[in-house]
């Protein structure tokens, strides 16, 4: 600065007041304080003011540190203008490099601490924050170009038991016909196989007319039940034809006509998981055909018809078999639950009337049993499967133990989660899984931790399958997939197991207690040869063997010999359940409702809940039982009917239960379908 130049004084208070953000908001110049180059051209010259527009930009300041700073550099320059300096010479003497950083240097030092030190955090947070960014938008590029591979045809994989069923022993052609002829979805099958289908059913007389009019569908149906296979290959919903998906899946519930069948969004043609849509054979009318069946069983006992009530015993077991071809979880519950209505029907005819069999019907019904006994399932691994085949939908596959969730497998997922009723936006779908790809990619385990997984699991569940039901104790494949000590880190972390992964302990529980009651159904028909022997029960129950029974029932609690009583002159052959005391046979009561359970009696855990016996024969859940249960709703229901009519109340019958409405809230002036639309529930 030349000699007798006055330095720069401090702006005064009004002065910096002028110059603030809110007053040049005011005159409507919000960057007016950093407009140099106006606010120096008057005085300074255009040159100048340009020069130290440019000085002031490269110091990088605060916006206030910038005001001053060019006010300082503005005030020097007019001192050098006062000295005869011309605006050329200026600029020559002002290098910007050194007196920029000179300007630099002077500012930060007349920052306080804290704001230098916050300065320096927030750069260093931008330069984070900017790297990661930039690593988080390469890795979605990257990611966007690497797509799963499928390496494992897994519809093929479980297909193979189906597809090797020549064509002629197939059963599927004839199931599908046996269910066109007993108009299996009519209103009259439906109401059949709703009720207890058994001659105590308050509607039986008009079942009866069904099963007598229909006959040549049920000989339809037990002549696909003694095809040596199903031969129905698995495939996708959208798949089948109108006609086969109506066999399989029943009707849409709102529009009948149509197939009960789930599709991808329109327009997506994405390859999706197969196992996860729950899709595959067993067809979902496997076992309403067994209801029909089971109702047809009665018919023919009624008619004293022995033979074919036995066939009727037949196609039900062979029914329940193919109805696990596949190894699919879902199969082998369907088939399970086939056979509880085969052993629920059999004990309703030995407790209440097999007079109209002979010994060797009975012993004909007893070998059908004892050959469904011999078949050993496999342990229904199929949901491995099912998470290996959603991973290779999901995630790249960088070799062993390499890969990621990629960008294509997030929108897959997007897909596969879809269900018709909710609209689908494809390409923000599309867009969403770029941006997310990343993240999962960090969060989630890597593919081959995914598989080391899996395969530990399956091999627990081979290894557990086959231990006696008694010496069954916490499954080491569901702690492998469901550990209980997983935290919500690892339960995201190692997605998709954790969900997509069911419960292997029930399955194998169910196949324990499907084995149980056998045996009981077995016992009973042992019983009931014994007493045509010889005019009573037996004391006890060892009595059977050799002669009626090649091997006495045993406790699925303990793994000893099942108890044994005759209770009200009817034998009762039951284990001690759960609380492992012997209550001569009562079952225990459930909390709920205050009724007998089976239920609360055959768990393997929580001995001191339930004080009962789980009673093997006679077997509890039976059609009778059923039917007596749904007339005592019923006529609950009309009971209260009555009540409220009584009372005045309005009520309206809707989808989702009752609803009503005292009188003072109905308007007298409207009908009372508009009461039921304007009424709140």
């Amino acid at each position: 600065m030349a000699e007798g130049a006055k330095s720069p004084q401090p702006y005064g208070w009004l002065r910096r007041l002028n110059n603030t953000p809110p007053c040049d908001l005011v005159r409507g110049k919000i960057t007016g304080r950093l407009d140099f180059e106006r606010r120096f051209e008057a005085d300074l010259g255009k040159p100048l003011a340009i020069h130290i527009r440019r000085i002031i930009r490269k110091t990088g300041l605060l916006p206030g540190e910038k005001a001053l700073a060019a006010e300082e550099l503005a005030d020097q320059c007019r001192c050098d203008l006062a000295d005869d300096l011309s605006s050329k010479d200026i600029v020559l003497k002002l290098d910007r490099k050194p007196i920029v950083k000179s300007i630099r240097r002077r500012f930060i030092q007349r920052r306080s601490r804290f704001l230098r030190i916050s300065m320096m955090l927030l750069v260093g947070f931008i330069w984070v924050f900017g790297s990661l960014l930039v690593l988080y938008l390469c890795a979605a590029v990257y990611l966007y170009f690497k797509h799963p591979t499928l390496t494992v045809d897994y519809l093929a994989l479980i297909n193979k038991p189906p597809v090797a069923v020549p064509a002629a022993d197939r059963a599927w052609p004839i199931y599908r016909e046996a269910i066109s002829l007993l108009d299996a979805h009519g209103d009259m099958a439906d109401e059949l196989t709703r009720r207890g289908n058994s001659p105590e059913d308050p509607a039986w007389d008009e079942s009866r007319v069904y099963l007598e009019t229909h006959q040549s569908g049920f000989g339809k149906l037990r002549e696909a039940t003694v095809m040596p296979g199903l031969g129905l290959s698995a495939r996708y919903a959208w798949q089948w034809e109108d006609q086969d998906a109506f066999a399989l899946f029943g009707p849409d519930e709102d529009d009948p006509t149509r197939p009960n069948t789930w599709g991808p969004p329109e327009g997506i043609e994405a390859e999706l998981p197969l196992l996860l849509q729950d899709i595959l054979p067993p067809f979902r009318n496997d076992r309403h055909l067994a209801r029909l069946l089971a109702a047809d069983a009665f018919y023919a006992a009624e008619q004293g018809d022995a033979d074919r009530f036995c066939d009727t015993v037949d196609a039900l077991l062979g029914l329940s078999e193919h109805a696990c071809e596949i190894d699919h979880d879902w199969g082998f519950l369907h088939s399970t639950a086939i056979k509880i209505i085969t052993f629920g029907m059999l004990t309703d005819v030995l407790v209440h009337d097999s007079s109209f069999l002979s010994d060797e019907h009975l012993e004909w019904i007893a070998a059908s049993l004892r050959r469904d006994a011999e078949y050993i399932h496999p342990a229904p691994l199929t949901q491995y499967h099912k998470i290996n085949d959603i991973i290779q939908h999901l995630y790249t596959d960088f070799g062993p133990g390499g890969g990621l969730m990629s960008a294509e497998g997030v929108f897959r997922f997007h897909v596969m989660n879809h269900f018709n009723d909710q609209p689908f936006h494809e390409k923000t779908a599309r867009v969403t899984s770029v941006l997310t790809a990343p993240a999962l990619a960090v969060m989630l385990a890597p593919r081959g931790s995914l598989e080391v997984l899996l395969e530990e699991s399956m091999q627990a569940a081979k290894d557990e399958w086959m231990v006696p039901m008694w010496e069954q104790s916490a499954s080491k494949a569901d702690e492998l997939t469901h550990g209980k000590d997983w935290s919500t880190f690892q339960r995201i972390r190692y997605f998709p197991i954790p969900i997509y992964s069911g419960s292997f302990n029930a399955l194998r529980k169910v196949s324990a207690r499907n084995s149980a009651f056998r045996q009981g159904v077995l016992a009973g028909i042992a019983l009931e040869h014994y007493h045509r022997d010889n005019g009573a029960w037996p004391e006890r129950l060892d009595e059977l063997a050799p002669k009626y029974l090649d091997t006495l029932p045993i406790d699925p609690i303990t793994g000893g010999e099942a108890m044994y009583l005759v209770r009200e002159g009817n034998p009762v052959v039951y284990s001690v359940g759960r609380d492992r005391d012997d209550d001569q046979g009562r079952l225990p009561i459930n909390d709920n409702d205050g009724e007998p359970s089976i239920r609360e009696a055959q768990s393997w855990s929580d001995p001191e809940d339930h004080d009962g016996d789980w009673v093997l024969f006679p077997f509890p859940v039976t059609p009778r039982a059923h039917g007596r249960d749904q007339v005592k709703r019923e006529a609950e229901q009309a009971e209260l009917e009555a009540k409220l009519r009584e009372s005045g109340d309005w009520y309206e019958a809707g989808p989702y239960g009752w609803s009503y409405y005292p009188p003072e809230e109905i308007d007298p002036d409207t009908t009372e379908d508009e009461q039921g639309e304007s009424a709140s529930p």
